[in-house]
């Protein structure tokens, strides 16, 4: 294929770029670009980082210049050091505002809610809750220590933990269970604290 072709087809793919897309089903391989029109969205904060990427691609199959703060770079290292910095911010806004929405929801939540063992430890089992997605961790008291030690000392295998017990209650991996939430929020952190209640029908 022609130099000039394939300057062709990236300059159609780096400058034509509008809310519409229109790209050649030649060029992109994906399922969704071999449509003649299509609308795309994605991240503000990666979409201008996209950019800065298409501009040094399109200078150097000699399409189009580079201005003086992508040529500079001391320059386009601070350009760089902000978009990493503006992306932290992002991530931990996210982050936070999506604790505390957690934190709203639980709040006045007092009744038991289903969740699932997914593993379990010496000192304690952990569960999810399909239904939020929450995940946390119940610890064993010391009854219950004293039991699971004794149980895990019948065991064949002394290093794999497949059952124990909580409450006087025997368990699998995998079972149902009933749990009680309780969310803190302290700095615009969550802190999920997981309390078991009993055996749940699976």
């Amino acid at each position: 294929e022609s130099i000039y072709n394939m300057k062709h087809k990236c300059y159609f793919f780096f400058f034509k770029q509008k809310t519409a897309y229109e790209m050649l089903r030649s060029l992109v391989g994906s399922e969704m670009c071999i449509r003649d029109r299509y609308t795309h969205f994605t991240s503000p904060i990666r979409r201008y980082a996209d950019v800065l990427v298409h501009r040094l691609l399109a200078a150097s199959l000699d399409i189009d210049s580079l201005s003086y703060t992508m040529t500079n770079k001391q320059r386009l290292a601070k350009v760089c050091e902000k978009m990493n910095l503006r992306n932290r911010m992002a991530r931990f806004a996210s982050r936070a505002s999506s604790d505390y929405n957690t934190y709203l929801f639980f709040r006045d939540r007092k009744g038991p809610e289903h969740a699932v063992v997914t593993s379990i430890s010496s000192v304690g089992f952990f569960v999810i809750l399909p239904r939020y997605g929450l995940e946390g961790i119940i610890d064993f008291n010391e009854e219950d220590l004293k039991s699971n030690r004794e149980l895990q000392s019948k065991s064949q295998d002394k290093q794999l933990i497949l059952e124990f017990i909580v409450n006087g209650n025997k368990h699998r991996i995998f079972d149902h269970v009933l749990v009680k939430i309780e969310v803190e929020l302290k700095n615009f952190h969550k802190q999920i604290k997981v309390e078991y209640v009993g055996k749940a029908e699976n």
